[in-house]
């Protein structure tokens, strides 16, 4: 079982038993070393990091809304285009990701 990040259960009685994920990872090797509102407001920064010596792959999985995600530098620019949750992250060895999780509009 992967990284499991800010799992939280429903006030609601009828759902209390039901926990909910804020994301998880498949990976043991990616660490999530930050989870912040992005400057702009558009969304969540995700910042990952390759523990490994070696190339990585992690899938990204989501309770709540987001819908994709898109990956920025340090200053939160946009590097590549918008990926959904079904394409796999590739890591190479000791790397660090910064990414904005979008939700449906």
């Amino acid at each position: 079982m992967g990284n499991i990040i800010a799992d939280v259960g429903n006030n609601n009685d009828a759902f209390s038993a039901i926990p909910l994920s804020f994301f998880k990872t498949n990976n043991k090797n990616i660490y999530t070393y930050a989870v912040k509102l992005s400057d702009k407001g558009d969304g969540v920064v995700l910042r990952l990091m390759n523990l490994s010596d070696k190339e990585q792959k992690v899938s990204l999985e989501t309770d709540l809304s987001f819908s994709s995600y898109v990956e920025v530098n340090g200053m939160e620019e946009n590097l590549f285009e918008q990926a959904n949750f079904e394409k796999e992250l590739v890591f190479k060895s000791y790397e660090l990701k910064s990414l904005i999780l979008k939700t449906i509009k």
